[in-house]
C-alpha cells in the first residue's frame, strides 16, 4: 500500500511540476495573426524597421526588376546581406530589419540597389546606396518599455540614375 502511495505521489507531483515549469514561459501578448508580433523578451533591446519604397527612373517612371540589397557594412568592404528583395509591378519594394538596441538605425546599415536585368526594364541604371541613418523614421507603434523599443517605418521614393 505504500509504495502504491509513494508511486502515486511522485507521479501527481512530476507532472504539477512540469505544468507549472511550462506555464512560466508562455508568452501573453502573442498574437497568433502576427506572424512578427513575438516579442523577445530575453538578451538586448531591440527595434524594429519596416522600408517601404517605389524606385523610378529619372522622369518618373516606375523600374521592375531592382534588386534591393539591406546590408551591414563592416570593415575591410566587407557587407553582411540582412534581407534582399526585387521590385515588383510598380517599382515598390518592401524589406523589414531588427536592430539590437538603437532608436535610430546605425550608420553600417544601407540600401543597395542595383539593376540586375540589364536593359530588359526601362534600360540599364546605376547602383546606387542609401544609409539608413541618413533617412527620416516615423515612429508607427510603441515598445512595451522592457526589450521592445518599438517600430519605426520608412517610406520611400527613389530615382537611379541610367549608365
Amino acid at each position: 500500500m505504500k509504495v502504491r502511495f509513494n508511486r502515486w505521489y511522485k507521479t501527481v507531483l512530476a507532472t504539477l511540476l512540469s505544468m507549472l515549469g511550462f506555464a512560466s514561459c508562455s508568452v501573453d501578448d502573442y498574437d497568433e495573426n502576427d506572424p512578427g508580433g513575438l516579442v523577445l523578451m530575453y538578451g538586448v533591446p531591440s527595434t524594429t524597421y519596416q522600408i517601404n519604397g517605389n524606385v523610378t527612373d529619372e522622369a518618373g517612371k516606375s523600374i521592375d526588376g531592382i534588386s534591393v540589397k539591406l546590408v551591414l557594412a563592416g570593415t575591410d568592404q566587407q557587407f553582411w546581406t540582412l534581407d534582399s528583395v526585387g521590385t515588383k509591378s510598380g517599382g515598390k519594394f518592401s524589406v523589414r530589419d531588427f536592430q539590437d538596441g538603437d532608436k535610430i538605425p546605425s550608420p553600417s546599415r544601407l540600401l543597395i540597389l542595383t539593376d540586375v536585368d540589364g536593359a530588359a526594364n526601362c534600360g540599364e541604371f546605376k547602383t546606387d546606396t542609401l544609409q539608413l541613418s541618413d533617412l527620416q523614421m516615423m515612429k508607427t507603434k510603441s515598445g512595451s518599455g522592457n526589450y521592445d523599443l518599438g517600430e519605426y517605418s520608412l517610406v520611400k521614393k527613389i530615382q537611379l540614375k541610367k549608365k
